[in-house]
């Protein structure tokens, strides 16, 4: 709980800085897979180019629209940094932030 308090206490100014008033989001945790990550897809599907390995316990942001989930036919539109806070614009890490798609399955206990 304390991590997510912090990541939502990064997060949140975020989004505020980069413009998306209409867009609210979710921070979430990655689940444990049999082969220890999830792949984050630059598309929805198992076949699109793989950004980045996500592994168990790391936080991603879904994004939301109109108070749903973003998703495509079991896919979900995520922001994921490999680490436990999302850095702010203009940080040094905040190149490494990296959008794209997870199988919603697989992300789980979102606040």
């Amino acid at each position: 709980m304390r991590i997510f308090l912090a990541i939502t206490a990064v997060i949140l100014p975020l989004f505020a800085a980069t413009g998306a008033r209409t867009e609210i989001f979710s921070a979430c945790s990655v689940q444990s897979t049999p082969d220890g990550f999830v792949a984050l897809r630059d598309g929805p599907s198992p076949t699109a180019k793989l950004l980045a390995k996500m592994h168990p316990g790391e936080i991603v942001v879904v994004d939301v629209k109109n108070n749903a989930y973003i998703r495509s036919a079991g896919w979900l539109r995520v922001s994921h940094f490999p680490g436990e806070a999302t850095p702010n614009p203009g940080d040094p890490d905040f190149d490494k932030v990296k959008r794209g798609w997870a199988k919603d399955k697989l992300i789980d206990d979102c606040g």
